[in-house]
């Protein structure tokens, strides 16, 4: 059954007959390939010194409500930021970003956010090493009210981003949750001109 197989593989013998030829010729195989091993651990090692130097941060911000407190039951804006590299970092600032492009009517706008006294924030400056995290609790209504003031149109509401400045390196932004888009309400001229087909609903991006 299996000679027509072995009729198509070469004669490999001649790499075990112990002749002078064979022996130079894995003695070289086994430089390659100890060459070949010692590339693959230095782009392991430039790899992995990359990755500890990059910045890497999860930001999310969702309205959660606070339980097991007696009472009325607060609700919070939830602003959670994870530290995902090796590499140490400190967290300085968050705000907000909206708009386009630097100018027109759809120029982007930068809103510099201030912590309340809820006393369950995290310091900011926050200093997280890898794996750490930063929570912050804030107001979802005096923001929503604030920005619905700051934000003219729903073009501007669809691009809001909450944003995190760390120490260096470029700021890291996040889409909040749709909860809380949905409290920013438009202006009372916005709601006016509402349409015949302004009950539609469109994804927003």
């Amino acid at each position: 059954m299996f000679d027509g197989i072995y009729s198509y593989l070469p004669n490999l013998g001649w790499l075990f007959d112990g002749s002078e030829h064979t022996l130079r010729l894995w003695e070289v195989s086994g430089v390659w390939v100890s060459s070949l091993a010692t590339i693959a651990a230095v782009v392991a090692a430039l790899w992995l010194g990359l990755r500890g130097e990059k910045i890497s941060l999860a930001v999310s911000a969702n309205v959660m409500v606070l339980v097991g407190l007696p009472g009325k039951q607060p609700e919070y804006l939830v602003v959670k930021i994870i530290n995902k590299a090796i590499r140490p970092v400190r967290v300085t600032m968050i705000g907000w970003t909206a708009g386009y492009f630097r100018w027109g009517r759809a120029k982007k706008k930068f809103f510099y956010q201030t912590l309340g006294n809820t006393g369950y924030d995290s310091k900011l400056p926050a200093e997280l090493r890898d794996g750490d995290e930063a929570v912050y609790y804030l107001d979802p209504k005096l923001i929503s009210q604030q920005l619905a003031k700051d934000l003219p149109n729903s073009a501007y509401r669809r691009t809001l981003r909450i944003v995190v400045y760390p120490s260096h390196g470029r700021p890291f932004s996040a889409r909040p949750s749709q909860s809380f888009l949905d409290m920013i309400e438009p202006p009372a001229d916005e709601k006016q001109q509402a349409g015949p087909f302004s009950f539609l609903k469109f994804k927003r991006s």
